[in-house]
């Protein structure tokens, strides 16, 4: 009797040259599109985190300022990321000072604020620095993501992207760090005051007429590096605007 024997033949076949660049182009497609996933995530949660931070710096501000019954000065000077002290885009510095007397420290002309003088200030703490950080336009932030937040037409309203990227409207209340000697920073655009009733101003006026506004906002936007988001990428980009109520000091955050 004859034993059967059953052979399985096992046929291999290698991929072809066409095959393999195929794979490796959908291969390069997908990890394109996870690592643009990802720096999205992370763009929006250091946005999310910068945005806190700086309210939570706005918050202490006021704070302080009725705590001790004093004016509280916050700066926020934007700079380029290559260099400390000089004006550009991509890193947001910021600091705060404040009154030793419990009275305002200056009159009726342009003042900077120094730790001399009949009414001098003092900090309150050392600079923070945000990397990554864009103080932007409001006309910026009118469409897309943040066409729903509060109208920018509301009596008072002090726009400080437009004084931060024109150059118009400069706060006429500044400060240098350290307050004397070599300035590491200078904070000559953006100043906000901080009132020990709790309420939030920005002088721009020469004369010191600037009144109470309804709220002070401050739009932001994330960069990479120096590199912005611009034109029709800024309506569905990541966007938050940090709106200060002028009567009451407190500082909301709007994030679409």
């Amino acid at each position: 009797m004859h034993r059967m024997h059953h052979f399985s033949r096992t046929q291999s076949r290698a991929f072809s040259l066409v095959e393999l660049l195929v794979a490796m182009a959908i291969v390069a497609i997908l990890a394109g599109l996870t690592s643009a996933s990802i720096a999205g995530i992370g763009s929006a949660s250091a946005l999310n985190k910068n945005a806190s931070d700086l309210g939570d710096i706005f918050a202490q501000a006021r704070a302080y300022a009725m705590g001790n019954e004093t004016y509280v000065y916050v700066g926020l000077e934007e700079l380029n990321p290559s260099s400390a002290n000089t004006a550009g885009i991509g890193r947001v510095a910021v600091a705060m000072v404040c009154a030793t007397g419990g009275t305002r420290p200056y009159g009726n002309t342009p003042c900077q604020l120094s730790d001399t003088g009949p009414t001098p200030v003092m900090p309150i703490s050392r600079p923070q620095v945000f990397d990554n950080l864009h103080i932007a336009n409001a006309a910026d932030l009118t469409t897309g993501n943040m066409a729903a937040r509060p109208a920018s037409s509301t009596t008072g309203f002090v726009d400080l992207g437009n004084v931060m990227n024109t150059g118009a409207g400069k706060s006429t209340v500044t400060f240098q760090w350290p307050l004397s000697g070599s300035a590491k920073y200078t904070f000559d655009h953006v100043v906000i005051e901080f009132s020990p009733q709790g309420t939030a101003r920005f002088q721009t006026q020469s004369a010191f007429t600037s009144m109470v506004p309804s709220y002070i906002e401050l739009p932001l936007l994330p960069t990479h590096g120096t590199t912005l988001v611009t034109g029709a990428a800024l309506a569905t980009a990541n966007e938050a605007a940090l709106q200060i109520d002028g009567m009451t000091g407190v500082v909301q955050t709007y994030r679409p």
